[in-house]
């Protein structure tokens, strides 16, 4: 975002899409009121502008009504105040899109093949009709919308304030997509701090995003009979039910990208130290980029040749690692008798059974470059 702030003086106005039972007018108000106060002489205010009104190429960044004050408040005064600073010589235009409300109007008033950087706020609730269509994941109205934004102009951002995963036939069309939830008060700082690089983001999936609503673990049997839903998956929940199914998703469960690289290596089987251990290990882990981040090592266990049904994978072990740019970081994990354990039950307890216990380390579930054994006899 940053190369897109070259102008020594852009025009900024504030733009009501006017819908009577939304109360963004009201939000916009307060913004135009905070960025007016904080003027200086590195950019202009164009006002605030009924979006009947506005005509194309009058302003360079189009700051939209929220669904919440703090969000358009905090996202635009923060852009605002970046703009100030950073403006050199020329500018391609930014609107922020902070509804569906303000997408659904946008074709009627302005050409999003002239703002590159445009950025979408998935902001309804989702939901999944039992059809099984895949475009009943999420918000279809939204989707579609977005869907038209990202194929007029390939330079956007996609920012999902979901929920759970939703559709997205606009992924190959658009350069990047930030997933952040429901992240409450602060959203609209935190926002701006990520999409102008002040913040590297780390996050990771805590969920599997499938590609069809038909390749989840409960299509075929939710929502179940007489207010009754089992977990007929049995222990073949969430990604591992995807690993079992083979079934690619859209993104995996721990899946993640930052503005930086990470490589792993020299994963080997170690004395364990700890005495409950069954099994350590240790690998490295290096930021390969340019700039500093965290990345969230994961380690799965497998057993291959197991006598028992278990899944092909189980998350056992996982760190956040603060690494600066080239820093190489050595991280031990150790397991216990109680992470190699299956339920019994015959038995009626956990038992662990002689055998390969395979072990994985990556960055996501279906990213796990680093493989070595350790047998139990």
């Amino acid at each position: 975002f940053k190369s897109l702030f070259e102008n020594d003086r852009p025009k900024i106005a504030l733009l009501n899409v006017g819908l009577e039972e939304y109360k963004g007018n009201e939000i916009l108000k307060k913004t135009f009121s905070i960025l007016k106060s904080n003027r200086t002489k590195n950019f202009d205010f164009s006002g605030y502008i009924e979006g009947n009104h506005i005509m194309d190429g009058d302003v360079d960044v189009i700051i939209t009504d929220g669904f919440t004050g703090n969000i358009a408040l905090k996202t635009a005064e923060g852009t605002a105040n970046f703009i100030a600073k950073n403006m050199k010589n020329s500018l391609n235009k930014l609107s922020l899109l902070a509804s569906y409300f303000s997408l659904k109007r946008f074709k009627d008033k302005l050409d999003p093949r002239n703002y590159n950087g445009a950025i979408f706020l998935g902001l309804q609730s989702p939901v999944v009709k039992s059809h099984g269509s895949t475009d009943s994941i999420g918000f279809a109205n939204s989707i579609n919308v977005c869907h038209k934004i990202v194929k007029a102009n390939p330079n956007t951002v996609v920012v999902l304030n979901t929920g759970s995963p939703v559709s997205m036939p606009w992924l190959k069309e658009t350069k990047s997509i930030l997933q952040c939830w429901f992240p409450g008060q602060e959203f609209g700082n935190a926002l701006y701090d990520i999409l102008f690089g002040k913040t590297n983001p780390s996050g990771k999936l805590p969920t599997t995003f499938p590609k069809r609503i038909e390749d989840t673990p409960a299509f075929n049997h939710y929502p179940g009979k007489n207010l009754q839903m089992d977990y007929l998956e049995d222990i073949f929940v969430g990604y591992r039910w995807y690993e079992k199914e083979e079934i690619k998703p859209l993104f995996s469960f721990g899946y993640g990208l930052s503005y930086t690289n990470f490589e792993y290596s020299s994963l080997r089987i170690i004395p364990p130290k700890e005495e409950d251990s069954a099994i350590a290990f240790s690998f490295t882990v290096t930021n390969a980029g340019k700039i500093s981040g965290k990345e969230i090592v994961q380690c799965y266990l497998s057993v291959p040749n197991s006598s028992v049904v278990r899944a092909p994978k189980e998350l056992k072990r996982f760190s956040k690692v603060d690494l600066k740019a080239g820093e190489s970081k050595e991280i031990i994990f150790e397991l216990n008798e109680r992470d190699l354990s299956y339920w019994n039950e015959k038995e009626g307890s956990w038992s662990i059974e002689p055998a390969e216990y395979r072990i994985s380390v990556g960055g996501s579930s279906d990213e796990t470059p680093l493989e070595a054994s350790a047998w139990l006899g």
